[in-house]
C-alpha cells in the first residue's frame, strides 16, 4: 500500500480503467452507494456510472459544476446561475430549498456529519453555511478566491488566488494557511492524508493532516480537475480529455 512517509520523490501512477470518456466538461465528482456522479457543465446534465455493473445514465440538470450527495439528498452547484439546487435521490427537485440563500456563482458544496451544507461562492469570494433545510446559519469571507471545499472537523478551502489551502473552524473562524503553490483547484481526503489538485502543473500533491508536504503524484492527465477516493481507488476527472480514470496508489 502507498506509504506517504517514504522519500519525497515523485510518484508516477497508471490507471487501470477509464470509467468515463466523452465530450463532457468535468470539474467535480461525487460518489454514493457504489455510483459515481459526474456533473457535466457543458451539456446541462449529471452523468452517473454504477461501479458494480458499469451501467451509465444521464440526468438533465442545468449548470452542474459541483456536486455532493449524502443521506439527505443531492446538492448541485449551478455555477452559471445564482442559487443552489437540491434533489431527492430519485431526482425530484426540492423547489425553493435555496430561497433564503443569496449566492451568485457556486463552484463547490460539502456537508458535515450533522447535515449542514457549506457553499463556495466563487464570484462573491465567500462561504455560506446552511442547515439541511436551506436556512442560512452564517457566512464568511477572506482574502481568497475559493474554488473547492472539504469539510471534516475543519473547513478546508482550495484558494486559487493565493496558491493555498485556507483552513477554518466549522463556524468560519480562521485557523491557518497552507502555502501549497501552483493553482490549488481542489482538495480531497485520502485515508489520513490530503490530496490537492494543482491544475496549473497538472499534478496531485500529497499533504499530511498537519499540512506537511509529502510528494507529488504524476500521471497522463489532460488537466486534472478533481478526484475522490472510493474504497481502495481514487477516481480523477479531467478538463481537456473529459475522462474519469480509476487509479490505485500502491
Amino acid at each position: 500500500m502507498f506509504s506517504p512517509y517514504l522519500s519525497k520523490d515523485t510518484i508516477y501512477v497508471n490507471s487501470d480503467k477509464v470509467i468515463w470518456g466523452n465530450d463532457s466538461s468535468l470539474y467535480d465528482i461525487g460518489v454514493y452507494r457504489d455510483k459515481l456522479y459526474l456533473p457535466d457543465w457543458r451539456h446541462y446534465e449529471i452523468d452517473t456510472v454504477d461501479l458494480k455493473t458499469n451501467e451509465k445514465e444521464s440526468i438533465k440538470v442545468k449548470w452542474g459544476h459541483g456536486i455532493r450527495i449524502n443521506q439527505d439528498g443531492i446538492y448541485i452547484a449551478p455555477y452559471g446561475v445564482p442559487g443552489i439546487k437540491k434533489f431527492t435521490h430519485d431526482w425530484k427537485e426540492i423547489e425553493g430549498w435555496d430561497k433564503d440563500i443569496y449566492v451568485e456563482g457556486v463552484t463547490s458544496i460539502d456537508t458535515d456529519c450533522e447535515g449542514n451544507v457549506y457553499i463556495v461562492d466563487y464570484h462573491l469570494c465567500n462561504i455560506v453555511k446552511t442547515d439541511k433545510n436551506g436556512r442560512q446559519l452564517i457566512s464568511w469571507s477572506w482574502d481568497m478566491k475559493p474554488h473547492n471545499i472539504l469539510v471534516k472537523d475543519r473547513v478546508y478551502i482550495a484558494d486559487r488566488k493565493n496558491s493555498a489551502i485556507q483552513i477554518f473552524s466549522l463556524n468560519g473562524v480562521y485557523i491557518e494557511t497552507w502555502q501549497v503553490g501552483g493553482d490549488s483547484l481542489a482538495i480531497r481526503p485520502f485515508n489520513d492524508l490530503f490530496l490537492i489538485v494543482d491544475y496549473e502543473n497538472n499534478v496531485i500533491k500529497v499533504y499530511t493532516k498537519e499540512g506537511r508536504y509529502v510528494k507529488e503524484i504524476v500521471h497522463d492527465w489532460h488537466k486534472v480537475t478533481n478526484l475522490i477516493q472510493y474504497k481502495e481507488y481514487i477516481y480523477t476527472t479531467e478538463e481537456k480529455s473529459n475522462r474519469v480514470q480509476r487509479i490505485k496508489l500502491n
